[in-house]
């Protein structure tokens, strides 16, 4: 389903601790959407062990801090 990574900022990748186990070719997937979206990051995480998660909370602090920026401070009086 290429479409939805059209309009992504982020693709996260989980369960990579089954790459061992699963046929899928990680270098090559992050190729295709890629190939969709070039300007996408994409994110390899294991909610089950914990790997990349410091990462995936990263890219989630920096796009608050950046949508924070952006607000209008209204003062009420």
């Amino acid at each position: 389903y290429p479409g939805i990574f059209i309009g992504s900022h982020l693709v996260l990748i989980n369960k990579i601790d089954l790459l061992e186990v699963l046929e899928l070719d990680l270098d090559q997937y992050v190729a295709f959407v890629k190939k969709v979206n070039p300007s996408v990051q994409c994110l390899t995480v294991s909610a089950k062990t914990g790997k990349g998660m410091d990462g995936w909370y990263a890219w989630l602090r920096e796009k608050i801090t950046e949508k924070k920026g952006k607000e209008k401070i209204v003062k009420v009086e």
